[in-house]
Protein backbone atom coordinates (compact mmCIF):
# COMPACT_ATOMS: atom_id res chain seq x y z
CA UNK A 1 0.00 0.00 0.00
CA UNK A 2 3.15 2.19 0.72
CA UNK A 3 5.64 2.85 -2.06
CA UNK A 4 7.65 4.79 0.27
CA UNK A 5 11.21 4.07 -2.27
CA UNK A 6 9.24 5.99 -5.45
CA UNK A 7 7.87 8.83 -3.84
CA UNK A 8 10.94 11.23 -4.19
CA UNK A 9 9.09 14.11 -2.64
CA UNK A 10 8.81 11.85 0.57
CA UNK A 11 12.41 11.03 0.39
CA UNK A 12 13.64 14.28 -1.08
CA UNK A 13 11.72 16.23 2.10
CA UNK A 14 12.93 13.81 5.03
CA UNK A 15 16.64 14.01 3.84
CA UNK A 16 17.46 10.31 2.82
CA UNK A 17 17.11 10.50 -0.79
CA UNK A 18 20.64 9.89 -1.56
CA UNK A 19 21.72 8.05 1.99
CA UNK A 20 23.87 5.21 1.51
CA UNK A 21 21.55 3.05 3.97
CA UNK A 22 17.98 4.46 1.45
CA UNK A 23 16.77 0.98 0.59
CA UNK A 24 17.02 0.06 5.07
CA UNK A 25 15.55 2.79 6.01
CA UNK A 26 12.90 3.34 3.35
CA UNK A 27 12.09 -0.86 4.50
CA UNK A 28 11.97 0.77 8.22
CA UNK A 29 9.98 3.31 7.13
CA UNK A 30 7.57 1.32 4.97
CA UNK A 31 6.81 -1.15 8.10
CA UNK A 32 5.81 2.07 10.23
CA UNK A 33 3.69 3.40 7.81
CA UNK A 34 2.22 0.38 7.86
CA UNK A 35 1.46 0.18 11.12
CA UNK A 36 0.19 3.21 11.74
CA UNK A 37 -2.23 2.85 8.57
CA UNK A 38 -3.68 -0.58 10.18
CA UNK A 39 -4.31 1.33 13.67
CA UNK A 40 -6.24 3.91 11.65
CA UNK A 41 -8.26 1.56 9.68
CA UNK A 42 -8.86 -0.38 12.57
CA UNK A 43 -10.44 2.81 14.78
CA UNK A 44 -12.84 3.75 11.44
CA UNK A 45 -14.14 -0.20 11.60
CA UNK A 46 -16.84 -1.87 13.25
CA UNK A 47 -16.06 -4.88 15.00
CA UNK A 48 -17.64 -7.32 12.51
CA UNK A 49 -15.78 -5.28 9.58
CA UNK A 50 -12.31 -6.27 11.29
CA UNK A 51 -13.40 -10.05 11.86
CA UNK A 52 -14.23 -9.87 7.78
CA UNK A 53 -11.05 -8.14 6.98
CA UNK A 54 -9.19 -10.60 9.04
CA UNK A 55 -9.95 -13.24 7.74
CA UNK A 56 -8.73 -12.52 3.91
CA UNK A 57 -5.35 -14.24 3.32
CA UNK A 58 -4.79 -12.91 -0.19
CA UNK A 59 -2.97 -9.16 -0.12
CA UNK A 60 -4.59 -8.10 -3.49
CA UNK A 61 -8.08 -9.11 -1.94
CA UNK A 62 -7.34 -7.32 1.69
CA UNK A 63 -6.59 -4.11 -0.70
CA UNK A 64 -9.66 -4.56 -2.74
CA UNK A 65 -11.46 -5.20 0.09
CA UNK A 66 -10.95 -1.82 1.69
CA UNK A 67 -10.84 0.21 -1.07
CA UNK A 68 -14.20 -0.97 -1.21
CA UNK A 69 -15.12 -0.67 2.58
CA UNK A 70 -12.98 2.19 2.80
CA UNK A 71 -13.81 4.61 0.24
CA UNK A 72 -11.31 7.27 1.49
CA UNK A 73 -8.51 5.00 1.81
CA UNK A 74 -6.48 6.99 -0.51
CA UNK A 75 -6.88 10.00 1.61
CA UNK A 76 -6.05 7.95 4.62
CA UNK A 77 -2.89 6.95 3.20
CA UNK A 78 -2.05 10.30 2.33
CA UNK A 79 -2.58 12.00 5.32
CA UNK A 80 -0.43 8.88 7.43
CA UNK A 81 2.25 9.41 5.40
CA UNK A 82 1.92 13.68 5.78
CA UNK A 83 1.89 13.06 9.42
CA UNK A 84 4.98 10.82 9.60
CA UNK A 85 6.94 12.96 7.47
CA UNK A 86 6.22 15.79 10.30
CA UNK A 87 7.30 13.30 12.56
CA UNK A 88 10.50 12.56 10.94
CA UNK A 89 11.08 16.40 10.56
CA UNK A 90 10.31 17.50 13.98
CA UNK A 91 12.70 14.97 15.84
CA UNK A 92 14.97 15.59 12.90
CA UNK A 93 15.10 19.55 14.02
CA UNK A 94 15.19 18.36 17.49
CA UNK A 95 18.25 16.30 17.06
CA UNK A 96 20.02 18.13 15.07
CA UNK A 97 19.33 21.64 16.96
Amino acid sequence: MFNIADNHEFLSAIGIENAPNRDEIVANLEKIAQQKLTIKISERLTTAQMEEFNNIADEEQAANWLTTNLPDLTDLVTASLSEMKDEILSTKAAVLG
